[in-house]
């Protein structure tokens, strides 16, 4: 039995500037309260998921800035050695793998919020690649330790038309044809070559999260066609996904009783507005594997308490035997 320990969190919205018609933007002490614990927790933990909207706008600036929370030296003299040399956050003194995918906050790229994949792309060539159809897979703990294969899909929209309402190219995504038979066929090569790996799926958008909470009012928050994707990861004994998006944190079965898949909402790490009903929050996912099989995954969620600036174990948790 193969334990691997994550910390996941999502919609961190950095941006250099921030609008006064967005009050829901990224906290910097709660920034760099994430930076600080993750160098604590390096020795327990075998890598770092971001799953999207790591930039609040996909301008050059804002990207540029969300590049260097993730991937910016740490000040090796310094007595916050989880800060960079500009005295900001940093994950690299984790020094652990940091796998991460673009959200459609990631991709808008003008007053319009037209999507567009360059500067992303650009910018984070480090950690996506623009050559794999929206697709890459990452292999933990090491590539020649392959106990767990991470396969992260973008499927943020191509363009404003291809979204359902009025407006809804600000928050839905889609699951195009291309990027899910590339999805498929990452999954098969393998689980095909590597008979003791296991796969989870990673993506921004939470599928068929309507048909759970339909008090979000999630018909600008969806995943189109999400059923289909749903229905290859039963298909291909995918029974994890880990996702974001919504800023609200939570956990649902997208299959049915007898072929369960299982959706892991990361919320929001930065964004605190309890007042909207949500609060950042940070995970520790705690997956048991077994050969090609994921036993269970255990979360673990931290959530910010603004009393004591920092991150806290609910009290419904607390009981949970996952120390760190």
């Amino acid at each position: 039995m193969m334990r691997l320990r994550l910390l996941h969190f999502s919609d961190l919205h950095l941006a250099v500037r921030y609008k006064r018609l967005r009050p829901s933007v990224c906290k910097p002490e709660i920034l760099e309260e994430i930076a600080r614990l993750a160098y604590f927790w390096r020795n327990n933990i075998d890598g770092i998921l971001i799953s999207g909207d790591i930039a609040d706008f996909g301008r050059q600036n804002d990207i540029e800035r969300a590049k260097e929370f993730t991937f910016s030296p740490p000040h090796l003299t310094s007595k916050k050695p989880w800060l960079n040399l500009h005295n900001r956050p940093t994950l690299q003194a984790c020094n652990k793998p940091i796998i991460l995918i673009p959200g459609n906050h990631d991709r808008f790229a003008n007053q319009f919020f037209a999507p567009s994949i360059h500067m992303f792309n650009t910018i984070f060539s480090i950690a996506w690649s623009a050559d794999l159809n929206g697709v890459q897979s990452t292999f933990l703990p090491n590539d020649s330790i392959r106990s767990l294969a991470i396969i992260c899909a973008d499927f943020c929209l191509e363009q404003i038309g291809d979204c359902s309402i009025p407006g809804g190219h600000l928050g839905q995504g889609m699951v195009y044809d291309n990027r899910l038979k590339e999805l498929i066929s990452q999954t098969e090569k393998i689980t095909n070559s590597n008979p003791s790996t296991a796969v989870i799926w990673m993506v921004h958008f939470a599928p068929k999260i309507e048909d759970h909470f339909r008090q979000l009012k999630c018909k600008h928050l969806k995943l189109l066609d999400s059923h289909r994707l749903i229905k290859e990861a039963k298909d291909l004994n995918v029974r994890h996904i880990f996702c974001g998006h919504t800023h609200y944190r939570t956990y649902y079965n997208a299959g049915d009783s007898s072929n369960v898949c299982w959706i892991h909402c990361g919320g929001t790490s930065t964004c605190h507005r309890k007042k909207d009903g949500f609060e950042s929050s940070i995970h520790i996912r705690d997956i048991e594997i077994n050969g090609r099989s994921i036993e269970r995954v255990r979360s673990l969620p931290f959530t910010w308490d603004s009393e004591y600036r920092r991150f806290s174990i609910p009290e419904v948790q607390k009981n949970k035997k996952m120390g760190l």
